[in-house]
């Protein structure tokens, strides 16, 4: 335990009525517990660190920090009202400490410029209800930490049209927020929506980690290389990410969202990167004027009641060109009647042009009652419409579809399914395009790899199975065999298909496993993909770092590289 000694000069002192005496906190020398500990007195003990308690106000308090370089806490239940600094402020708030601001003038806590590397850490914020522009950061290096944010409501009032409980318009700050418990109050303008996270403005290189329950927006992103180490929400509105157009280089590892609303994320701008998403069958994630947008995995829960599914992926009413390329989709789609944003159950790219390379799609599919959506996919207009490999199985649980639906493609896109397995039906629930008497035929001008059909284990219902390091290369195979690639590397081929009978037969590579980065010389080949020749490789995915130094996305053709937006490379 420390120790407290009191020196010679006062020991009558304390015989004495000592309620009329004070001691100076000077004379009385402290102790720390433990080996090595080197007495120093109690009042320099004391001012290791400020209190909020012993100064008039809190921006006193800050400002003392800020000039004597030492740490200020901040005591639960105090009442912080708006504040500023322009030094670097290391401020730690351990308890529960309550917004006393309308938010009307400006923002709450404002780390303006020359703040740089301000860290403050923050239990508890309870903003009582108020709409703020919580704190805002405009000097880079800074990190905000906050474990809980309660009680943000709405107002009408925002910084660069973004009101929220961070909001950062520098660069390379670290930012780690929960949240819960906001709303709308009256309605307002479209800025009044009470936000988590804002990397907005000026904002560049941001990092974020976010937890967000009944809250609303939860990243509003449109500066430069902000990246998320993981995004959380369960929101009341709309929009775990809101990717604005004027951004550029977003990349979220994470993300996984679920409400009753819509747009788990919205892609705009340049190069926006999600790793994992994760969402139930509410949401309709939208792209909107997207260049190289990239999302490595899908993955659409049920909906929790059982209600019908919203569409995986739409085009916004404001897009006029986007390009998307999707890793993997797992999904179980309920299909009915669409009511909102109709006509398109897995896709439906209604507005402007869209371009879309799909590695893997595997669906588990259950229509409801009466169910007469039209179309599967509804895809109106793009140059690219590239699918690796189609699995899709349907629940029986529930009444057929009043009428068969419908895969889409733009007349004039080039179009390629590397893989097509749905389960043996003896009724047509899906078929591409205009279909005829063979349930196959691809408008003028499209092009088609591999062998598609719509039920080819009607064909051959034996299809085998088998595990190897290529494709194979003798033995006779029926159309619908598959070969797993037991030493699958990243980049490589998950396995093999075969799309036309024969000895050995056509055997083409069904799906990716990642996608490689590397220089231009450790481009994939046909022997790397594990295939005989480079039409049967078609699809594969590549980063090259000599085009670019955070790897470009380019694609094989099946006789050359071109980029996403299909220039040779």
């Amino acid at each position: 335990m420390p120790q407290f000694h009191f020196r010679p000069r006062f020991k009558k002192m304390l015989s004495d009525n000592v309620t009329t005496n004070i001691i100076s906190s000077a004379d009385v020398n402290f102790l720390q517990s433990g080996v090595g500990g080197s007495p120093r007195s109690v009042q320099d003990k004391e001012r290791d660190s400020l209190s909020s308690h012993d100064f008039s106000t809190v921006q006193d308090a800050i400002n003392e920090a800020v000039n004597s370089g030492r740490q200020l806490v901040i005591e639960p239940g105090t009442a912080i009202p708006q504040v500023s600094w322009s030094g670097r402020l290391n401020l730690l708030a351990p308890g529960i400490v309550r917004c006393d601001y309308d938010g009307t003038k400006g923002p709450w806590m404002h780390a303006a410029a020359g703040a740089d590397e301000s860290n403050l850490s923050i239990d508890t914020i309870d903003f009582q209800n108020h709409g703020v522009v919580g704190i805002q950061l405009d000097a880079p290096y800074c990190k905000v930490f906050v474990r809980l944010a309660k009680n943000m409501t709405a107002q009408d009032y925002a910084i660069a049209g973004r009101q929220g409980v961070v909001v950062s318009q520098a660069a390379d700050c670290d930012i780690d927020v929960t949240a819960y418990n906001f709303s709308m109050g009256a309605p307002l303008g479209a800025n009044a929506v009470p936000r988590v996270v804002t990397t907005d403005g000026g904002s560049k290189r941001n990092k974020v980690r976010i937890k967000a329950f009944n809250t609303h927006t939860v990243w509003v992103e449109n500066g430069v290389d902000n990246e998320a180490e993981y995004v959380i929400a369960d929101s009341s509105t709309d929009n775990a990410i809101y990717n604005l157009d004027g951004s550029s280089g977003m990349k979220c590892a994470y993300l996984q969202y679920t409400n009753g609303k819509d747009e788990p994320f919205v892609l705009e701008g340049k190069r926006p990167w999600i790793g994992k998403a994760v969402f139930d069958g509410w949401g309709f994630p939208g792209v909107q004027n997207c260049t190289n947008a990239s999302i490595g995995e899908i993955v659409v829960l049920p909906t929790p009641d059982n209600a019908p599914s919203k569409c995986v992926l739409r085009t916004r009413d404001g897009n006029t060109q986007s390009d998307v390329t999707i890793g993997s989709i797992t999904g179980w789609l309920t299909i009915s009647d669409m009511t909102q944003y109709a006509m398109g159950a897995l896709f439906q790219f209604y507005a402007g042009a869209i371009d879309i390379r799909v590695g893997r799609i595997d669906l588990n599919v259950k229509w409801s009652n009466a169910s007469a959506t039209p179309y599967f996919i509804l895809h109106r207009y793009g140059s690219i419409a590239e699918y690796g490999d189609v699995r899709i199985s349907f629940d029986d649980t529930a009444a057929q579809p009043s009428q068969a639906m419908y895969w889409q493609f733009p007349p004039s896109a080039k179009f390629s399914i590397g893989s097509w397995n749905m389960e043996a039906k003896d009724y047509p629930w899906i078929k591409i395009s205009n279909v005829n008497n063979t349930n196959v035929r691809l408008p003028v001008a499209q092009e088609i790899f591999g062998s598609v059909a719509q039920n080819p284990s009607l064909q051959y219902p034996q299809a085998r199975s088998y595990s190897d390091t290529k494709s194979p290369t003798s033995g006779t195979w029926n159309r619908g065999d598959y070969v797993d690639n037991k030493f699958a590397s990243p980049g490589g081929s998950r396995g093999w298909k075969c799309t036309a009978a024969g000895t050995p037969g056509t055997w083409k590579v069904a799906g990716q496993v990642g996608v490689q980065v590397g220089p231009s010389a450790s481009r994939p080949t046909a022997t790397t993909m594990g295939v005989a020749g480079n039409a049967d490789w078609a699809g594969t995915m590549f980063l090259d770092t000599t085009l670019a130094a955070a790897g470009k996305t380019i694609i094989w053709t099946g006789s050359s590289w071109v980029d996403m937006m299909g220039s040779p490379v």
